[in-house]
């Protein structure tokens, strides 16, 4: 390797702690009293600009600090050659804990440092910082109240529900054939022709579109819908409905309103239909239980046409709410009779949308992806409390 390469690696591989600038002896020594929330981290980067220079504080007050995450509310730190912080004025304090706020283990295994710190102090969301809306310019930003380091938040199975909003919405459904309940609307185009570029046919987030809803349909600032593009037409079974987005109203004149786009499934164009955004139905904490024996059902069609079907993948059922399905459910696939089995069973699957007479299912796992098709059995094994 060159001189210059071996330099290059030497300051590539430096601490970052190295590359900061030290403080000068001339940096007066200041005194910083616990608040609620405070970690050794987040006051070294107050006052040093890094969170790595927290030791520093530790060691200068070994005799009223031992432990450095168990920092009492109202103790007087001394700060060491720092220079006086700049202050903004907060409404929120983050009760989260860095990685860098807990110094490693003695033989240096970052993994058990990790747990070590998970077990002492389990990590919840931060709180967003309020600033006061005075004298803001262009430049504004609003301040770093925590080290620039990775955060991992942790979330129990009991405060989350059985799948995400974003897949309840995702999800498609069967239309039965000249049924046009569903439709409330359509989309018109862009709210202002001229901020799009005339090549551009496909809206994007956060975009602004027209849309016009039907006579009968009455609209009010701030609902939901769905945008949804029928896909293919299936005999004897209906129409296929997916997905391409999630809509809020923003202003309404008459039969014709302006809306947001607020999430994005697939291409979304000008002529889709509109339908009412359904209430996600599922609270945290409920998940599905093992099943002895469970109903059985079949797949009817898959969302997509494709040649393999994986994980995050829908289809639909011949069986709904009154088949005794609910959001939720898992269901496993059984052999097809050509030999695709395991004892696990080909796929999983979960209920993540209902309607009258049929379901829609996700692919959770594929273990025999091209034994998943129109007509594979399906049989609950996981049904919701």
């Amino acid at each position: 390797m060159s001189r210059l390469g071996c330099f290059v690696l030497a300051f590539a591989l430096a601490p970052a702690a190295a590359l900061a600038q030290e403080p000068t002896e001339a940096d007066a020594t200041r005194v910083h009293t616990v608040r609620a929330g405070d970690t050794l981290g987040e006051i070294a980067h107050q006052y040093y600009g890094t969170a790595s220079e927290w030791p520093r504080i530790l060691d200068a007050n070994r005799d009223r600090l031992t432990d450095p995450d168990q920092l009492r509310v109202g103790l007087e730190l001394t700060l060491p050659g720092s220079t006086p912080p700049v202050r903004v004025a907060v409404t929120a304090v983050s009760s989260v804990q860095s990685a860098v706020s807990r110094p490693p283990t003695q033989d240096g295994s970052m993994l058990e440092a990790r747990r070590t710190m998970l077990q002492a102090a389990p990590l919840e969301p931060m709180g967003t910082p309020v600033v006061p809306i005075t004298n803001r310019t262009v430049f504004f930003e609003v301040p770093q109240l925590r080290p620039r380091a990775a955060i991992v938040v942790l979330e129990g199975a009991q405060r989350v529900p059985a799948f995400p909003l974003s897949v309840f919405h995702a999800a498609g459904w069967l239309v039965p054939a000249r049924d046009r309940t569903d439709q409330v609307g359509e989309v018109l185009g862009w709210a202002d022709a001229r901020a799009v570029d005339p090549r551009e046919t496909t809206a994007q987030l956060y975009e602004d579109l027209r849309v016009r809803s039907f006579s009968e349909v009455s609209v009010g600032v701030g609902e939901e819908f769905l945008v949804y593009d029928v896909t293919r037409e299936i005999e004897g079974v209906g129409e296929v409905a997916a997905p391409t987005g999630r809509v809020v109203v923003l202003t309404v004149e008459g039969d014709r309103a302006v809306v947001e786009v607020v999430q994005q499934f697939a291409r979304m164009n000008a002529g889709q239909r509109l339908a009412r955004a359904r209430t996600f139905p599922l609270a945290a904490g409920e998940r599905p239980e093992a099943l002895a024996q469970g109903i059985e059902v079949r797949i009817r069609a898959m969302q997509e046409i494709k040649e393999l079907y994986l994980p995050g993948d829908f289809g639909f059922v011949d069986a709904g709410p009154d088949g005794g399905l609910a959001l939720g459910d898992e269901l496993v696939g059984l052999s097809d009779g050509e030999g695709n089995w395991t004892e696990r069973g080909i796929a999983r699957f979960q209920v993540v949308g209902l309607r009258d007479d049929g379901a829609t299912v996700r692919v959770l796992t594929a273990l025999v992806p091209s034994a998943i098709r129109p007509g594979l059995r399906l049989r609950v094994d996981r049904k919701m409390p």
